[in-house]
């Protein structure tokens, strides 16, 4: 499974691959910084539905066919990742599948 790096710095790594049963649009964060509030570390999953993976092509101006949508997440990152991946699907109407964990050590 290809999983390509949207984000690799300051204790915040974003990553998205396809899932491989469905197509589904899988965008993994994990965070592990120091804030002005204390240690941060968790970890978090949006799911795209598969249905939906063409409305995120075409909000970021790609063809919905015969494009590599991990290829269309790179070149548009910072579009995701400067309002938050999970505020931008919502602002184009998808409201993906979320999970979160705390990471204790």
């Amino acid at each position: 499974m290809r999983e390509v790096t949207l984000e690799n710095r300051d204790g915040l790594h974003i990553g998205a691959s396809l899932r491989g049963d469905d197509g589904a649009l899988v965008i993994r964060g994990e965070v592990d910084r120091q804030s002005p509030w204390g240690a941060e570390k968790y970890s978090y999953r949006l799911v795209v539905a598969p249905c939906d993976v063409p409305r995120v092509m075409a909000a970021l101006g790609a063809p919905t066919e015969g494009v590599d949508v991990l290829d269309v997440l790179l070149a548009h990152k910072s579009d995701l990742i400067a309002p938050g991946e999970r505020a931008w699907l919502r602002s184009i109407g998808i409201e993906p599948a979320y999970e979160a964990t705390e990471n204790d050590d």
